[in-house]
């Protein structure tokens, strides 16, 4: 679960200096000092490393921040209003008045609320005639309150049938200069009323499946240059594959952007570094399971286990949270026995050994020899390894980043069987 920056802070690890600085705080820098011109940036990063944690952080310190005129941080989590699966510019549309219109200051709400009643919804209804029948049907009985209304549509491009869904969309996309005006309106109150910029984070949409991949670049190269008329600074988690490919090279380009990489926890050094565990990284993984967990009460060996655990995770969080649950699953009562911990790492290893294709072991060999891909690596391979966590992106202050074969995958006995 992501930590909340009023409720969990006690048990945040900083990982700061093993990721090579707080590159959130560097986004909150760079949208103060563009004052009136809009900012857009991309957030990416493996699975599990912590994006939505850092996102609300960066959230809670922008609003209680020492440095005045603090901007206003409207947070959308596309997967509560969305469905993550099968998304358009459209959706993101509606799930943005409604964010606005539930967390903005009351006088936006009012213009939404008015626009909604005396424009929105007529323009809706009167695209209707071109849609389906069973949408028609469905749509005819619009909620003339906004918050209802909106709450009908989300539902609709979340439930009903994919053509149905893009019924919906046609409509909405016939509207959508209408929406994107409306919005800028009560974002100008926002504006005005805090005496400051106003950033929206787009939290999740790196969940979009790359099982649908033409409509990922679809969406992210083609369709959300339109979010760039709104009058507010736009941070976007993305799929992690697209900073790995040649497209993502684009998305910079073309939103006059920045991508930022959350990487891996580093806890192993280069091969050109002499290799081994990079003891700064293990240390800040091991305090970082102690906050959750009190190996010294509940684990034999202590804060031992601790440290078995974060080397055999890679720095992957979500692994190490995972092994910690398995292994204290495996007991009513404490102690958890070492026998336990081992169990639990040998049952996540062999979960990737399971899963890592035949045909990925070559590449992943010279991974781990060199600490980059081969440059004959097909593109799709880099973008799978990356993302399914066989292979681990490092950087620790340094430009270039290093890559890592996950410990696991290196311990399985398909990679070892293959060695020469």
């Amino acid at each position: 679960m992501p930590l909340t920056p009023e409720v969990d802070d006690a048990l945040r690890e900083n990982l700061d200096a093993i990721r090579g600085g707080d590159r959130l705080s560097r986004v909150i820098r760079n949208i103060r000092r563009a004052a009136s011109l809009p900012t857009l940036q991309f957030l990416t990063g493996h699975v599990g490393t912590g994006k939505t944690t850092e996102l609300l952080r960066m959230k809670y310190s922008a609003e209680h921040g020492p440095i005045e005129p603090r901007p206003t941080v409207i947070l959308l989590d596309a997967t509560a209003l969305v469905e993550i699966g099968d998304v358009d510019l459209e959706d993101i549309l509606v799930a943005l008045w409604m964010a606005v219109l539930e967390q903005s200051t009351r006088a936006a709400a009012k213009v939404l609320t008015s626009l909604w009643e005396s424009d929105i919804r007529t323009l809706i209804l009167s695209q209707l005639t071109r849609a389906p029948e069973t949408l028609a049907a469905a749509l005819n009985q619009l909620p003339k309150t906004a918050h209802e209304g909106l709450t009908k549509l989300i539902d609709a491009l979340k439930l009903q049938p994919p053509e149905q869904r893009k019924a919906l969309r046609m409509v909405l996309g016939n509207i959508a200069d209408a929406l994107i005006s409306g919005l800028n309106r009560a974002l100008e109150l926002i504006r005005v009323d805090a005496a400051g910029p106003v950033v929206v984070l787009l939290d999740n949409l790196e969940k979009l499946g790359e099982r649908r991949r033409e409509t990922v670049d679809h969406l992210f190269l083609e369709r959300l240059g339109a979010l760039k008329r709104l009058d507010a600074h736009l941070v976007i988690t993305a799929p992690s594959y697209l900073a790995y490919a040649a497209s993502g090279a684009s998305l910079a380009g073309l939103y006059g952007g920045e991508v930022v990489v959350l990487p891996m926890v580093k806890v192993r050094h280069r091969r050109s570094a002499g290799g081994g565990d990079d003891e700064a990284g293990v240390g800040a993984m091991v305090s970082l399971l102690e906050r959750r967990v009190h190996f010294e009460s509940l684990f034999e060996g202590g804060s031992s286990a601790a440290r078995e655990i974060a080397v055999a995770s890679g720095g992957c969080i979500r692994h190490a949270l995972q092994m910690v649950r398995s292994a204290v699953n495996m007991h009513d009562d404490p102690p958890v026995l070492r026998a336990s911990v081992e169990r639990a790492i040998a049952e996540l290893q062999a979960q990737l050994d399971r899963a890592l294709p035949e045909r990925w072991i070559a590449a992943l060999q010279k991974v781990a020899d060199t600490n980059r891909f081969p440059g004959d690596c097909d593109e799709q391979v880099k973008r799978e390894t990356l993302r399914h966590l066989f292979v681990l992106e490092y950087q620790n202050g340094e430009p270039e980043p290093f890559y890592c074969v996950h410990p696991l995958v290196e311990r399985s006995t398909k990679f070892r069987e293959a060695l020469p």
